[in-house]
């Protein structure tokens, strides 16, 4: 039996804004961040167990309108989306895009 590959958890700050995979037939939400070991765009998919998005807020001084309590700001965690993907085969370097 193969020995499974533990997932890698990546932080994605509070405010990243949702995007969508678009592979042909994936279309996951999923948030860019900047790989911290390569400084290189990566995707992120927190609808993985133990992950979460992100707040869409990044100012912790906002204001809920109709409670007028501090709205959550907290930041997310996944895995690299390319760890996700059903299409992943689509965006390979050497015979992609």
């Amino acid at each position: 039996m193969a020995a499974t590959r533990e997932q890698v958890f990546y932080v994605v700050p509070a405010g990243t804004p949702k995007s969508q995979c678009n592979g042909e037939t994936c279309h996951a939400v999923i948030y860019w961040i900047t790989n911290p070991r390569t400084g290189r765009p990566m995707p992120i998919d927190c609808d993985v167990e133990g992950g979460e998005e992100p707040s869409e807020l990044h100012d912790p001084k906002q204001i809920d309108a109709f409670s007028q309590s501090t709205l959550s700001n907290r930041d997310g965690r996944g895995v690299s989306h390319f760890t996700t993907c059903p299409d992943v085969g689509q965006f390979s370097r050497k015979g992609g895009r």
